[in-house]
């Protein structure tokens, strides 16, 4: 996942390792994939097979949102006050 200069998440392999083979230059991806897989990597056959795995994966932007806005547990708990409460309160503002 790579953040951009404007604070947005994008998806650009689902492992490090075809992260990794997904950086090299056309010309050196079946050797750096081979390199990968040498020392116990599983690494995506090709660069269309990385970008095939990202496919239905959830926007990384939507999760970072879902998180950062969702109800903090603990300091309900701590509060005294059901989860349940504080989240039907915050679907009414």
């Amino acid at each position: 996942m790579l953040l951009d200069s404007e604070g947005q998440y994008e998806l650009d392999a689902a492992t490090i390792p075809d992260y990794l083979a997904l950086r090299m230059p056309d010309d050196e991806f079946a050797s750096a994939r081979q390199e990968l897989v040498e020392v116990g990597f599983a690494v995506a056959a090709s660069r269309d097979d990385i970008w095939q795995a990202l496919e239905g994966a959830e926007e990384p932007n939507d999760y970072r949102h879902k998180v950062t806005r969702a109800p903090r547990p603990i300091a309900c708990e701590r509060a005294g006050m059901s989860v349940d409460i504080i989240v039907r309160a915050r679907a009414s503002i």
